[in-house]
């Protein structure tokens, strides 16, 4: 029999493998400027004769590209290879096993990661306007599905329609950064900013706006009295009315906001999940905005979530792999293999959704909020599919999550000394020819293909029929405390 937080440490840990192939925090960050700077530099270098202007520009471009390449080669450089965050040690083996041949030259290894990384960045940056807030400014993000005047970017709803052909619903999620006071502005006026977000919302429809945590920097758009647009709280329902002054028209707007300290993954009690549910029934047909501070870790994470529930209907195996997990856990705890296998689907299914989803706009910002989505999703969907009961819920998350659930996420750090090293080329030649201490069963070992390898899923389904309703297949949760009201309620979700 497994110890009691077997499935916790497995889930951990094979997150925090698959992690390893992902680009979190400045790894991504720096990545995703590399990528944006050298868009920006081929695109200028195209147009001829340039003016004083785009002369200025190109200077500039180019000097932030060389400085990008040399926080790569200078971090990677000043570190002892065990300190290493995953990423780099796995970029730099499949680096080792490159064609051709690898070199001591910096700038081959540059154009080796702008190639590999090509499906998960997007293809056409949008450019910045003139006055780029904090949010803008250090998240480059795709041309498709951007608002005109903010950093905010559309994600429309899937649905599956009876002839089998993927269709967009009408609905979907905005992903916005919030309106921010002080240095993460820009040259905006808080007026300026707060017009331009409620502008915004107006002009998309917006149904029902999620707020994800809270920061004294943000500006209150929800009780604003002056301007084009103004809103007023609903002190009953916690949502707020926006009205249009030039035309007189005036909607009520839901909101739900949801606890969560920045860069820190989503924690959902059973009510939360309920209300996150609610505001995807919303999704499917209208828009909602959701928000953090910029708009890409935990806005990131939320939009995975939505991604996830969307596949449940995109790929009706991902229901019986969910079902297999949760029937694992609760009836068959030996079969570790098993166990194993469906968890390394799972991750590789919310990997391909995540590259998705960053072709558009920087999603997930902390490895611990890709590792956090995987038991969080299962919750979800054992309320939304299996119709659990609070207990029931709090049973399975008991044993997905450690006892004392911390998330520690701080970023790395710059190194206060900023150093020349010899010269860039021969650093990372020592860099290079450096031993790797990554063991060979790895995902990320040197011994693997250029992509982790996953086990295929092994069939280990609920031994009712698939005609059984979703109460009948939870019947392993319940105990003998839950047998009275699923007697009540057997014919309807608790709530």
């Amino acid at each position: 029999m497994p110890n009691q937080n077997y499935f916790a440490e497995n889930i951990q840990q094979l997150g925090e493998q698959f992690s390893q192939a992902i680009p979190f925090n400045r790894d991504y960050t720096n990545l995703n400027m590399l990528r944006y700077y050298s868009q920006e530099k081929d695109d200028l270098m195209k147009q001829t004769p340039l003016s004083s202007m785009l002369e200025e520009k190109l200077k500039t471009v180019t000097e932030n590209l060389e400085g990008t390449i040399f926080w790569f080669n200078n971090t990677i450089y000043s570190q002892n290879p065990s300190e290493l965050t995953g990423w780099k040690k796995y970029i730099l083996l499949r680096y080792r096993e490159s064609s051709p041949p690898i070199t001591a030259d910096i700038n081959h290894f540059i154009q080796f990661l702008l190639r590999y990384s090509k499906n998960s960045f997007p293809e056409q940056y949008h450019s910045s306007s003139q006055n780029p807030h904090y949010a803008e400014k250090n998240f480059p993000s795709g041309r498709h599905q951007q608002d005109e005047r903010n950093f905010a970017h559309f994600h429309p709803c899937f649905t599956h329609t009876q002839s089998k052909q993927e269709r967009h619903a009408p609905g979907g999620i905005l992903a916005s950064d919030a309106p921010q006071r002080e240095k993460n502005a820009g040259n905006e006026t808080h007026e300026e900013q707060i017009q331009s977000f409620l502008e915004m919302i107006s002009s998309w429809n917006v149904q029902c706006v999620v707020s994800l945590g809270f920061n004294s920097n943000r500006l209150n758009y929800a009780n604003h009295s002056s301007g084009r647009f103004r809103t007023e709280v609903n002190t009953e329902t916690l949502g707020f009315s926006l009205t249009d002054t030039q035309t007189g028209q005036k909607k009520e707007i839901q909101r739900m906001q949801f606890q969560v300290a920045d860069n820190a993954a989503l924690a959902l009690s059973y009510q939360k999940i309920k209300h996150l549910l609610s505001a995807y029934e919303i999704y499917k047909s209208e828009t909602i905005l959701v928000h953090c501070d910029s708009g890409v870790g935990r806005t990131g994470q939320w939009r995975l979530l939505f991604d996830l529930i969307d596949e449940l209907s995109r790929a009706p195996q991902l229901n019986k792999q969910c079902d297999a997990i949760i029937q694992n856990m609760s009836e068959d705890p030996n079969n570790e293999d098993t166990f194993k296998q469906l968890l390394s689907t799972l991750y590789q299914t919310m990997t391909t959704s995540l590259f998705r989803l960053r072709k558009t706009r920087y999603c997930i910002q902390s490895e611990q909020q890709f590792v956090n989505s995987l038991p969080l999703f299962l919750l979800i969907y054992s309320i939304k599919v299996l119709n659990f009961n609070e207990s029931q819920v709090e049973r399975l998350r008991s044993m997905m999550e450690p006892p004392c659930l911390t998330v520690d996420v701080e970023e790395e750090a710059l190194s206060d000394s900023i150093f020349e090293p010899p010269s860039l080329n021969d650093a990372f030649g020592m860099l290079i020819a450096t031993p790797s201490s990554a063991s060979s069963s790895h995902p990320c070992s040197a011994t693997t293909r250029h992509t982790p390898q996953f086990p295929p899923p092994r069939r280990a389904m609920f031994t009712k029929s698939p005609q059984a309703s979703p109460r009948d297949r939870q019947v392993s949760f319940l105990t003998s405390e839950d047998e009275d009201e699923t007697s009540e309620n057997s014919h309807s979700p608790s709530t």
